[in-house]
Formats: C-alpha cells, sequence, structure tokens
C-alpha cells in the first residue's frame, strides 16, 4: 500500500477556539487531553481536533462537485453526505447483504472515496485521515518535528466578550415587563490560541489514485479561499493560513476527470438521490430501496462537524 504523509504548518491570524467540557460558567475553556512527558508525568494540553479540519473541507468539495456537475440535490440523502452521511433503517432481509456494484460505483466519485460515506446501512471508510492539530511549544518537544523554546502559556489568551440586552423595546413588550428592568449586560470569556501561534498538523493518504491526489489538491484549494478553523468564525475567530510545503501536486487532473465523466457522475447521483423505502412489519412482503443501497454492511463510522 502506498502511503502518502502531508505535513504542514497552520498559523492562527486571529484567535482560534475549539470547546471543551465545561460547567454552566461564563468562561469557555479550549477542547484539551492528558499528554505524556519524557519524565513519565502528564501534561494538560490544548489542540484542535482533525474534524476541525475535515468538516469545513468535506462541505467545500461537495458544494463544488455539485457546482462542477450542474446538479441539483433533490432529498436530503445526499444533502447528509456533507457531514459524513445517514444511515437508515432497512428491512430484516436487506441486512447483512453487501452490494459490491454500488460498492464499486460509489468509488468511481474520488471525494466519496478519499472522505468515506454512509447510505442505507452501509458505510464506506475513506482514504483520508485528518490528524490533529497540535500547538508547537516546548512541552511537546518530544512530539513534534517543529521544535520551539516557548511554553504553551506563550500562545494562548483569554478574549472577552460581552452581550448586552435591547434597551429600546416594543410598547407591546414594555407594558408586560413586570417592573421596570435596567439593561442587562453579560460578560464572558474564550480561552484560545493567540493570533500568531502555530501549530503541526498531517493529512495521511492511503493507497490514493492519481485522481484521488489530485481531487485532494482541489480541497486545499477550496479551503484556502476561506480558511476557517474551529467556532465562532462569523465574529472573527478561526481565520488562518496553513502550508503544506512537500505537496505540490494541482487540481487539473480531478476537474479533468469530472468533465470526462460528467454524465457518469450524474447517473450515479441520481440513482442516490432517492428517498428511502421505510421497512414494513409484514414478514411475507418487505420492500427493497431499488438503488441496492440497503443491502451493504457496515465497515466504519464517520462523522464529521
Amino acid at each position: 500500500m502506498n502511503t502518502l504523509h502531508v505535513n504542514g504548518i497552520i498559523t492562527a491570524l486571529s484567535p482560534l477556539h475549539t470547546g471543551g467540557e465545561q460547567a454552566l460558567s461564563t468562561h469557555r475553556p479550549l477542547r484539551s487531553m492528558d499528554f505524556v512527558m519524557p519524565d513519565g508525568t502528564t501534561e494538560n494540553l490544548p489542540y484542535i481536533s482533525g474534524n476541525g479540519i475535515r468538516g469545513p473541507i468535506r462541505r467545500n468539495i461537495l458544494d463544488d462537485f455539485y457546482n462542477l456537475l450542474g446538479y441539483t440535490v433533490k432529498t436530503p440523502r445526499l444533502h447528509y453526505l456533507k457531514s459524513g452521511g445517514s444511515l437508515e433503517s432497512v428491512s430484516a432481509s436487506d441486512s447483512g447483504h453487501i452490494n459490491l456494484e454500488m460498492k464499486r460505483e460509489l468509488r468511481k466519485i474520488p471525494l466519496l472515496s478519499l472522505l468515506g460515506y454512509s447510505f442505507g446501512n452501509q458505510m464506506g471508510q475513506g482514504k483520508l485521515q485528518v490528524h490533529m492539530m497540535l500547538p508547537i511549544c516546548s512541552e511537546l518537544n518530544h512530539l513534534l518535528p517543529v521544535q520551539s523554546q516557548y511554553p504553551i502559556g506563550n500562545f494562548l489568551t483569554n478574549v472577552f466578550q460581552t452581550r448586552k440586552a435591547e434597551k429600546d423595546i416594543s410598547e407591546t413588550i414594555e407594558s408586560n415587563l413586570r417592573e421596570k428592568e435596567a439593561a442587562q449586560q453579560m460578560k464572558y470569556s474564550s480561552r484560545c490560541f493567540a493570533p500568531g501561534a502555530k501549530l503541526c498538523h498531517k493529512f495521511v493518504l492511503n493507497d490514493a489514485s492519481d485522481v484521488e491526489l489530485s481531487c485532494f489538491a482541489r480541497m486545499l484549494e477550496l479551503w484556502r479561499k476561506n480558511p476557517i478553523v474551529g467556532g465562532k468564525s462569523a465574529v472573527g475567530y478561526g481565520q488562518i493560513d496553513f502550508n503544506y510545503p512537500d505537496f505540490n501536486i494541482t487540481s487539473d487532473l480531478y476537474l479533468r476527470y469530472i468533465a470526462c465523466y460528467k454524465d457518469e457522475m450524474i447517473r450515479i447521483l441520481e440513482k442516490l438521490d432517492v428517498n428511502p423505502i421505510k421497512p414494513t412489519n409484514n414478514k411475507n412482503k418487505q420492500p427493497k430501496n431499488n438503488t441496492g443501497l440497503d443491502s451493504i454492511v457496515p465497515e466504519t463510522v464517520e462523522q464529521d462537524e
């Protein structure tokens, strides 16, 4: 099996926040976990899940795929692919059956082959692994290829914000107030990676074809148009720059593939883009989904943020 490791550095251009475990409080911590240090002790350090990247690139490449084909999604089935797809109930007679023909057809769509999919009771494992983003700090020098002389505290910050109740309210609402209320204001804070912080990241592609590698290049191109990681992007958080210096493949081959096999891709999508037939309790007569999607055994569950 040919395995390609794509290593890179992500730089925060604005505060980066991914929520961690929190009690009912006005402070939002970063997601964190324990790391074992060289002396055997543990250190709780923040990180960003690979889903923080996998989710955006999946949504970007799917929207781009539908646009390239000029295809309009008709049912939730294809829409749910933006988060990995969804499982559906099937009849007992269909459970546990493998439809190899349908699996081969789905593999013709490079982005599904890379990212995986879920239809009916079928799930396909993707060839693309998206690793965690780990902060480049002195505590993790023994785990990362890039070294730092500064501790993690240098790269974290607390960002404070406020929410304030509307001062001007309608007469109807004002008349229903129990008593005259002062304007309400809440102050809250989020623990974030500070702008300028750098994180080490890696993609791994397992046994990917030339077309699939070119499809991955298209994912990076689309992500670069709006490079976001983590939450609260609507108010300026999550802006990043990224660099994967050893990956120099372009999306040209993938775009030519889509143009060449456009009709075939549309035929496959139309076969998938139907509402599933719900199983019946009638043991003598159990309807089957004519797409063949409800007869494939699960392999790997994949969900994206």
